[in-house]
């Protein structure tokens, strides 16, 4: 399912960019105003997904991605109003919203594997350069009450990065409550954004390592990085004690919304309890 996830993804980011080219090159060799609506409507999901990308720290998404899926309506409102013959700039602006709607709400989404309930306890990682990785061991260390564990799906995931940038503003809060935090993900910690990687633990997933078969998706990278990496983390957060048992559990149905360091902060008074 992830390969054709992947595949159906670039196709649909491909198929947008290209509406939008075709619309400019119709626009002024027609001069209908219809194909305008086209190319805003065509480029409002590639634009906000690199906007978001390029600036993970102002940022931030939600399930619709709003600012986006405002503009895929503006582009196809733009062209109902102005393709009086109902041509075919019309059927392509509501065709993408139908193209967009699918990325969202399916290509998007993710299936989780079997993976530890809460007050179970949490499993050992087998991590690149060590021989395995528990997370517990962490807070144990400095005398800290838990660890809060997030899983990010990758440095080219949009959703990762703002959520990486929002972690970085959370260790204050972390170190007040006596909370450590791991960041685990499959690719080189230099491959982050440097501006938003603080000094916090980060810990690079083994994708081949049986162990991590559950947080870890096989071709769930997108197609353009398959030539170098293949897996995806499937993102997720879990708030532990000292002894590695699971006191509370985030595990999204979508990796553009892999949650919040807001949320994750207000889980914190679980160890208290």
């Amino acid at each position: 399912m992830n390969k054709f996830k992947a595949f159906f993804t670039f196709l649909a980011f491909l198929w947008l960019c290209l509406c939008g080219f075709w619309g400019i090159y119709a626009l002024f060799g027609s001069g209908n105003a219809a194909w305008a609506g086209l190319v805003i409507n065509a480029f409002a999901l590639p634009l906000w997904m690199l906007i978001r990308y390029l600036l993970p720290e102002k940022t931030a998404s939600d399930l619709r991605e709003s600012p986006a899926f405002a503009g895929v309506l503006l582009g196809l409102g733009f062209a109902l109003l102005a393709d009086t013959q109902k041509g075919l700039p019309l059927y392509l602006a509501i065709y993408n919203l139908f193209v967009v709607l699918i990325y969202l709400f399916h290509l998007s989404t993710i299936g989780h594997s079997r993976l530890p309930a809460v007050g179970a306890h949490f499993p050992v990682l087998t991590v690149c350069n060590h021989a395995s990785g528990n997370p517990a061991e962490l807070c144990r260390k400095v005398g800290e009450k838990g660890v809060l564990v997030v899983f990010l799906r990758g440095a080219f995931c949009a959703g990762s990065r703002t959520l990486l940038g929002q972690l970085h503003k959370l260790e204050m809060r972390l170190k007040e409550r006596e909370v450590s935090l791991l960041v685990v993900g499959a690719q080189p910690r230099l491959q982050w954004p440097r501006f938003v990687m603080g000094e916090f633990s980060y810990w690079q997933a083994d994708p081949k390592a049986q162990e991590n078969a559950s947080f870890v998706a096989g071709f769930g990278a997108p197609l353009l990085l398959w030539p170098r990496q293949k897996e995806a983390v499937r993102p997720s957060a879990w708030l532990l004690d000292c002894e590695g048992t699971v006191i509370w559990r985030h595990l999204p149905g979508n990796y553009r919304v892999p949650g919040t360091a807001a949320l994750f902060a207000d889980q914190l008074y679980r160890l208290d309890d």
